[in-house]
């Protein structure tokens, strides 16, 4: 006779001498544990029954226990941090100095390795996922999307924002890789099925900021006809219910009438685009600035030549005895970083006169000169973009600085570079969630022309009745089974009344969304009388102080405002995977990537809260 087993652990196991298996005796899993050893039992509890492990460990561990239990979990989060904040490899759990740098400390369970602390990591971002989820629940959201190669791999960036009481909040939801080619068709696929990890459905959505690539704006318009179809299979599958099929007492007859009516109300009013697909704004920036740089295109490319030139060793060498920075090669590509290279050149100047003045002309260098000036504006301009807490007015209202600036100039490169972001400018003037963000910021809705005035009240009106759709959805939806199961309550005389004033306040409910839109209406257009604000204000307290003296328009400001004018920080998001997947990290698979940059991004993104 062995000796008596006092482990907890095995009160969570069934032990089958003939298979010599343990069988898991918790909810959902099933897991059979070869042999009967409590290290194991142990291992599989800690790591896929985390919470209850915590329970059985504070049930019988002694004070003194807990407090190392207590620091044991401390160490665990540093080693998580460790790997997901601060990029050092997996492997570096297993180096002999860090094991015996841990084997210090007071450990009542297990030893952090990689496959526990790649299971922490895992279960921090389920965490961090269920969080988002809680957040965005009965919420039109507004996404941040884009692609970029890091080590040639493809991956998906996807951000969301949305505004909590007078902040804009960020998200990142995902990196997830592509395995296929980037058509519009695979991207829209790609995004429904992150966004379902996240229980919002389609119809939450409310914009989409991204680049202006042609499979981008497709795919935006491909997420509007799959929302289109689903209701319209909802309307199918409504209609081909017959009247016998349904059960109910003629107290729930109105009832059931009401609920019908309201979704009929639904479907008449979705007229307008759904989801909006919303151009970059840096992006556009970009664009006007290219655009107006073709013609020095050959001042550019002496420049290039002359600094390959100072590039070279020797000369490079010379620079550093004089004390003098080295020339700066740019990416044909960037604009921003021409700029630096003609910066760096202007510094260089007496430099290359004085030892190289066959490289450039006096002719040269003036047109490098005037050129970089006028790139100044648009190089401030860039970096305020890159702000966030940025609202399209805050955009508009650094553009217009920008093109004032560059208009006081009066030089051609300043003239043609405005000439090229008014042209970049209309494709924004005709976006309805451009222009319903500025008509929702004082600051800058003068700006807006009567037609683009009605098409922004129109789209906004439309945008209150999606939203108030969503939250009597959501109250119409039962909550849990004794919601379901009111048959099994008595009828008694107080129910009766019940019933007959629940009749009476969706009746009046139902009456209500066309007088609340024609309230609205009258709301939006006095709210244009409104006086203008200074543009240093910052609209987004201006309107949480309105949160009670004039809720309906506030919660339509946390929409439309919302908008992201920029996807800036997917571009961050990239910046940090590069981090995350360098040379030491290659072998690591697509989803714990995308686990890690949950972790550390969100992270980032709470401690800017």
């Amino acid at each position: 006779m062995g000796r008596k087993r006092k482990n907890p652990i095995y009160s969570y196991y069934i032990y089958n001498n003939e298979t010599n298996k343990s069988k898991c005796q918790m909810e959902g899993c099933q897991k059979a544990i070869r042999g009967h050893h409590a290290g194991n039992l142990v291992r599989h509890f800690f790591t896929q029954h985390r919470a209850e492990y915590n329970k059985m460990q504070e049930r019988t561990l002694s004070d003194k226990d807990v407090n190392s239990l207590t620091e044991y979990n401390k160490v665990l989060e540093c080693c998580i941090n460790l790997v997901a904040i601060h990029g050092r490899p997996l492997s570096l759990l297993e180096d002999e100095a860090f094991q015996s740098l841990i084997s210090m400390i007071p450990n009542p369970g297990l030893t952090p390795n990689i496959r526990n602390i790649r299971t922490c990591i895992e279960n921090k971002a389920y965490d961090v996922r269920k969080k988002i989820y809680e957040e965005l629940k009965n919420k039109l959201v507004c996404l941040k999307i884009d692609v970029a190669s890091v080590k040639s791999r493809r991956f998906l960036g996807i951000n969301l924002q949305f505004i909590l009481d007078k902040k804009l909040q960020l998200r990142n939801l995902c990196v997830v890789e592509l395995h296929e080619r980037n058509t519009a068709a695979f991207l829209k696929d790609t995004v429904l099925m992150v966004l379902s990890r996240y229980g919002i459905e389609p119809r939450q959505l409310y914009s989409i900021t991204s680049d202006n690539g042609a499979n981008m704006l497709a795919m935006s318009r491909q997420i509007e006809e799959e929302i289109q179809d689903c209701l319209e299979d909802f309307s199918n599958t409504e209609e081909q219910v017959e009247e016998s099929d349904i059960i109910f007492s003629p107290a729930d007859s109105q009832e059931m009438l009401d609920l019908v009516e309201s979704l009929e109300f639904e479907r008449e009013n979705i007229a307008q685009p759904i989801v909006t697909a919303v151009r970059c704004a840096a992006h556009t920036l970009q664009l006007a600035v290219r655009d107006a740089c073709k013609e020095l295109e050959p001042v550019f490319e002496l420049c290039r030549r002359a600094v390959r030139t100072l590039r070279t060793p020797n000369v490079a060498l010379e620079l550093k005895r004089n004390q003098l920075l080295q020339a700066i090669l740019d990416c044909p590509t960037r604009w921003d970083s021409t700029a630096d290279m003609l910066d760096r050149l202007v510094n260089l100047k007496d430099f290359c006169k004085e030892h190289y003045s066959d490289l450039i002309g006096d002719e040269t260098w003036s047109k490098i000169e005037e050129s970089l000036q006028a790139l100044k504006p648009c190089r401030v301009l860039s970096k305020r973009l890159q702000e966030e807490q940025l609202t399209f007015g805050d955009f508009y209202i650094y553009w217009i600085k920008c093109i004032t600036e560059l208009e006081q100039m009066n030089t051609p490169i300043a003239i043609y570079l405005v000439i090229c972001m008014k042209a970049r400018e209309g494709n924004l003037l005709t976006n309805d969630t451009f222009l319903s963000a500025v008509y929702m910021d004082p600051r800058v809705n003068s700006i807006l022309s009567e037609e683009q005035n009605e098409r922004a009240r129109i789209h906004l009106m439309h945008t209150h009745q999606r939203y108030i759709n969503l939250q009597l959805q959501t109250q119409d939806r039962p909550t849990n089974e004794n919601d379901l199961n009111q048959d099994n309550v008595p009828h008694t005389s107080r129910s009766n009344i019940d019933s007959f004033f629940e009749r009476r306040y969706r009746e009046r409910q139902r009456e209500r969304p066309t007088e609340a839109c024609n309230q609205l209406k009258h709301s939006l257009i006095d709210f244009l009388n409104s006086p203008l604000l200074p543009t240093h204000e910052n609209i987004l307290k201006y309107w949480y102080e309105k949160r009670f003296t004039d809720p309906q328009l506030y919660s339509l400001s946390t929409i439309a405002l919302a908008t992201p004018p920029t996807q800036v920080s997917v571009e961050r998001l990239f910046s940090s995977l590069k981090f995350i997947l360098n040379n030491l990290r290659m072998s690591l698979k697509d989803s714990i990537i995308d686990d890690i940059l949950l972790v550390r991004n969100n992270s980032i993104y709470e401690k800017s809260d």
